[in-house]
């Protein structure tokens, strides 16, 4: 859902209740991240805030690199990303992350993509809609469409969003 201003409602109720609690410090890093623009920093230095707290999660570093790659830093994201995918090697998240990254630096996504097939076919369905809705990544359309049996493809394509849907993942 694309609702940053119901997801700023939200937020004002949980700093009201505790600004400095660590779910809303992640709803702000999120809602940062939704907003865009210089609120990219922001959330690049809740996550970071998170990394020197608490032990090195998933989370976190997928947070930070996400933050790194709209701030264009594709370089440092791969790294956080590559760190990610050793402690969670099957994490829909991640891979897909790197996906996009890898495209953006010139390398090849395939064994990413290849990856996110094999751990589960519900993340493919986000992924194929990513490739539908932006006409971007061959070779993301390419493997998707090699994963999904003809008739799902079909009924799924029958309740896809408009083309001017964005996906979360794709930027």
């Amino acid at each position: 859902m694309h609702r940053s201003d119901y997801a700023e409602k939200q937020l004002r109720i949980m700093q009201q209740t505790d600004e400095d609690h660590t779910l809303t410090q992640l709803a702000t890093a999120w809602l940062n991240l939704a907003v865009g623009g210089s609120k990219i920093q922001e959330a690049y230095l809740i996550f970071q805030d998170f990394s020197e707290k608490y032990p090195m999660t998933g989370l976190i570093l997928n947070g930070k690199a996400v933050c790194c790659m709209h701030m264009g830093n594709f370089d440092e994201a791969e790294t956080l990303l590559l760190e990610a995918l050793n402690k969670d090697a099957k994490d829909p998240e991640t891979l897909a992350n790197l996906v996009v990254c890898s495209l953006h630096i010139g390398k090849s996504s395939s064994r990413y993509l290849r990856l996110t097939i094999s751990c589960t076919i519900n993340f493919i369905i986000i992924l194929y809609f990513c490739v539908r809705l932006n006409g971007l990544f061959y070779e993301l359309n390419h493997f998707v469409l090699n994963a999904l049996p003809k008739q799902e493809i079909k009924v799924w394509e029958q309740g896809k969003p408009d083309s001017s849907s964005t996906c979360l993942y794709c930027f």
